[in-house]
């Protein structure tokens, strides 16, 4: 792979690229197309729980001044 190469994807991958600060923004674009994720029907639940987790966890831990990030 080229330079040239590693440029091209690099800018494909950060197109596809969206930050998302709102918890629940995040919970609603993974249950709209949940199997982008690769997240089965059978275990959605589970894994919108876990975020919310996740969340709150780091949400606790950081200044108020910033804000959660989620990027894909």
């Amino acid at each position: 792979m080229t330079c040239e190469d590693d440029t091209e994807w690099n800018r494909i991958r950060l197109a596809r690229s969206r930050v998302i600060t709102d918890v629940e923004d995040v919970l609603t674009a993974v249950t709209a197309d949940h199997s982008a994720f690769e997240i089965s029907e059978e275990v959605l639940p589970r894994v919108l729980a876990l975020l919310r987790l996740l969340a709150e966890q780091a949400l606790a831990r950081r200044p108020l001044s910033r804000r959660l990030t989620f990027d894909w």
